[in-house]
């Protein structure tokens, strides 16, 4: 499956009325993205999301957030200008709004193990070094002794991912005891993981964004504050294959002896499906965890479909 027939497929499961989507910009119509109208609809909705950390409502999360989330954007490769990203049918804020932001209490309660009476926000910032942009975590919740951060994901898995990273990278790798030695780096003081770090092949296509989750990963780890847990969500509207390969890459990385001396016993890591034909609330009927990572035992969970 190519991500464009994945986004027709979310679009065709929506079972809406055809005149809600096709965003126009430039004369170009973008099929598997809701119209300017609707969307206009969606954004202001946003503000009725209530949140408790340093945005009121998930409007201003959205805005004051670094991913571009709401606005039509550039691209200086193409010279092209492109729909706000939230405007996709696939969009993974989208996905987290959907599943997470709008959930009733008792639902997520029920799935996470928290207290009914937490907090939740939206692109929270765990800024872990100086420069550069600090990694966003899509939604977070806590109780009084809790704290779950979740990173979503729709159709990025149909994306190719490079292990390019910061040589700043290079000082937090070796406060953890990994002693990566003499990479090469670049023009941009960028250097590239190997990929036989995580059990890759080098010509395997990566399909798990290992380098966005080290990033997430270290963030947490320098901005933990209670009982922590850092979940990797991923929406699941189908039985395509590609999924059997997401898990055995996330296996894989999990495993490798570099992200379990990052993580150690300092939080638990667990990898899931919203296995849904839409999105929807999240429920303990469809939240589908496949990989738990949790005091240093890596324990893998057959998906029935």
């Amino acid at each position: 499956m190519k991500k464009s027939e994945f986004d027709k497929l979310i679009k065709t499961n929506l079972n809406e009325s055809t005149s809600r989507f096709g965003y126009e910009l430039n004369g170009e119509l973008y099929e598997n993205y809701y119209s300017k109208i609707e969307f206009e609809k969606y954004k202001f909705d946003l503000k009725l999301i209530k949140l408790d950390g340093k945005n009121s409502n998930a409007y201003d999360a959205y805005t004051n957030g670094k991913g571009n989330e709401l606005e039509i954007s550039y691209n200086k490769k193409n010279g092209k200008w492109y729909p706000p990203k939230m405007a996709s049918v696939a969009s993974s804020s989208r996905f987290a709004i959907e599943s997470i932001l709008k959930a009733t209490t008792k639902n997520l309660s029920e799935v996470f193990g928290i207290s009914e009476n937490y907090q939740k926000e939206a692109e929270k910032g765990v800024p872990f070094q100086r420069g550069g942009i600090a990694p966003q975590i899509d939604a977070y919740l806590c109780d009084k002794n809790n704290e779950i951060f979740i990173e979503t994901k729709c159709h990025e898995i149909f994306d190719s991912h490079v292990l390019k990273m910061s040589s700043s990278y290079l000082l937090h790798f070796k406060e953890f005891g990994i002693n990566y030695l003499n990479p090469t780096i670049d023009s941009d003081d960028n250097f590239t993981l190997d990929k036989s770090l995580f059990g890759y092949k080098q010509n395997e296509i990566l399909r798990f964004d290992a380098k966005q989750a080290i990033s997430h990963i270290l963030g947490v780890k320098k901005k933990r504050l209670l009982k922590t847990k850092l979940i990797f969500l991923f929406f699941k509207p189908c039985n395509d294959g590609i999924y059997n390969g997401l898990i055995n890459q996330i296996h894989r990385f999990i495993l490798s002896p570099f992200i379990q001396t990052i993580v150690n016993e300092d939080f638990d890591l667990e990898f899931a499906f919203q296995q849904s034909i839409k999105m929807e609330f999240l429920s303990i009927e469809n939240y589908k965890p496949f990989i738990i990572y949790k005091n240093n035992i890596v324990k893998k969970i057959d998906i029935i479909s």
